[in-house]
C-alpha cells in the first residue's frame, strides 16, 4: 500500500504541471479568440458608425443646398457669396434656425444667425 501511495504521488507530481500547462494553453487560445472577435466587432461597429456619420453629413449638406437655393431666389442679388459661404460652413443648429424661419426672415436676421 505504501508503494502505491508513493507511485500515486509521483504520477500526481508529473500530471499537475501538465494540467497547468494545458490550462494555460487553453486560456491563451481563448484570450486570443476573444481578442480577434473583439477586433472584428469593433471593425463592424466602426463601419456602421462611419455610415451613420456619412448619412447625417449628407443630410446636412442637402439641407444647406436647399436653404441656399431658396435664399438665392428670395433675396436675389442681395444674397452674396459671403453669405453663401457662411451657410456652407454653418452648423446643423444654424441651418435648422434658418429653415424654420426662411420665408419670413429678413436679410439682417439671416446675417445675425450666421455671425
Amino acid at each position: 500500500f505504501k508503494e502505491d501511495i508513493e507511485e500515486f504521488k509521483e504520477i500526481e507530481e508529473m500530471e499537475v504541471p501538465k494540467m497547468f500547462d494545458t490550462l494555460e494553453k487553453i486560456a491563451k487560445r481563448d484570450r486570443e479568440e476573444a481578442m480577434r472577435e473583439g477586433i472584428e466587432k469593433g471593425k463592424e461597429e466602426g463601419k456602421l458608425e462611419g455610415k451613420r456619420e456619412g448619412k447625417l453629413e449628407g443630410e446636412l449638406e442637402g439641407k444647406k443646398e436647399l436653404v441656399l437655393e431658396i435664399l438665392n431666389q428670395r433675396f436675389g442679388e442681395e444674397f452674396n457669396k459671403e453669405l453663401e459661404e457662411k451657410i456652407k460652413k454653418a452648423s446643423e443648429e444654424e441651418i435648422n434656425k434658418i429653415k424654420k424661419n426662411i420665408l419670413k426672415m429678413t436679410l439682417n436676421e439671416l446675417k445675425e444667425i450666421l455671425k
